[in-house]
């Protein structure tokens, strides 16, 4: 496979931001599962707490500064501007996100690390995270930090030009996994610092990826376990999205290898990997994206699709309106135990992600959700009558 082509370009964020470019919101609503999520966020609120929401119904139910966001994602794609503002204009919920900013590293902080030698830890999650919901809420951010000199102030990164490839090569030994989620977070931090330009450096840190890419599967950063599973989620976090950033694609070959890589993922009940929220939602970006971009397996990807939707709902959605992030977090049963560790609105956020990249390729979905869900199965259990 080709190592590197800058030549290949789409515009940045990709073919599923372009095509669904007209609104934040999706472009076809379900008023039946708009009510759930609504009324599960009315069922998570906590007026008297720190945060506003809580991930699930339970009065000890977990809830930390990616709850905020999570649950402004899912007004924001229910198109819910009024409930966004009521958010907003919550008393002291900005200064506390404030309270979150570290002023040195001039990133939202929260729990990510910058120590040496956490190879794969989260470095910026919290800090991408925290701006998503600020700009949902149409709030100012406090300043990125810029300028190579800030460097010195990321002790995990290289610090010159001269280590870059005996860094990333370290990062890669690590583990392949880990070490491509370490080198994007780098790559991410020398943006901040050095501007968006495609520069030699950063063409240095594509090309070292771009030639570890797996010729059987496509994906780049296998871990050293050998689960495609976690390759896959890897691929789409790390790789995909580092690429339709800079308004890059990769080779068409290579995208036709991961699509049939994700595609032999999926499993009888319609999920992918191991059932989580977060796989499904990254293995249908992956299908839908690669599909756009090169024409490819659209049947494939359209029946996966339908097939992971129709799973969510029989598989990972919980009453009111919540769905499940991760398996084994929730009790058995729920009404007579609570709702344990389940993040619901964590999950509900990825879930309607999930029908936002379904709707990028199926036109029914795009025009008339309603028809697209009661076709894979949804219409028993948005009507409350259990599995369909």
């Amino acid at each position: 496979m080709p190592s590197l082509d800058i030549t290949l370009t789409v515009p940045p964020g990709g073919l599923i931001a372009w095509t669904l470019a007209a609104s934040p919101a999706l472009p076809s609503q379900d008023a039946r599962l708009s009510a759930r999520i609504l009324a599960l966020l009315d069922a998570c609120h906590d007026s008297a707490a720190p945060w506003p929401f809580r991930e699930n119904p339970d009065p000890g139910g977990p809830h930390t500064m990616e709850t905020l966001t999570w649950a402004l994602v899912c007004l924001q794609h229910l198109g819910a501007e009024d409930r966004i503002a009521a958010v907003r204009d919550r008393p002291g919920l900005l200064d506390r996100i404030d309270a979150y900013y570290d002023p040195d590293l001039m990133i939202y902080r929260d729990d990510n690390t910058q120590e040496v030698g956490r190879i794969g830890a989260w470095r910026f999650h919290n800090d991408s995270v925290m701006r998503m919901g600020l700009q949902i809420m149409g709030a100012p951010a406090r300043p990125q930090v810029t300028g190579l000199a800030m460097r010195r102030h990321f002790p995990w990164a290289p610090q010159s030009d001269a280590e870059l490839e005996g860094w990333m090569q370290r990062c890669w030994d690590h583990d392949p996994r880990a070490g491509v989620k370490e080198i994007v977070q780098y790559l991410r931090l020398y943006r901040m610092l050095a501007g968006p330009a495609l520069d030699e450096h950063i063409l240095r840190i594509l090309g070292f990826l771009a030639a570890r890419r797996d010729p059987a599967t496509g994906y780049i950063g296998i871990p050293k376990s050998g689960d495609l599973g976690w390759a896959m989620r890897g691929h789409r976090n790390n790789i995909l999205h580092t690429w339709m950033d800079l308004g890059l694609r990769e080779p068409p070959d290579a995208a036709l290898a991961v699509m049939r890589s994700t595609l032999a993922l999926q499993r009888p009940d319609g999920l992918f990997h191991d059932g989580s929220m977060c796989a499904n939602m990254d293995a249908i970006e992956l299908l839908a994206e690669y599909h756009l971009q090169t024409g490819c397996l659209r049947d494939e990807a359209l029946g996966a699709c339908r097939r992971c939707v129709a799973g969510l709902f029989a598989r990972l959605y919980v009453a009111p309106g919540g769905f499940v992030y991760a398996p084994g977090t929730l009790p058995a049963d729920p009404a007579a135990e609570g709702h344990g560790r389940a993040c619901l609105v964590n999950g509900a956020a990825f879930a309607l992600n999930t029908l936002r990249y379904w709707a990028a390729i199926d036109p029914l979905a795009r025009h008339d959700l309603p028809a697209a869900l009661d076709g894979v199965g949804a219409k028993g259990i948005l009507k409350g009558q259990g599995a369909a």
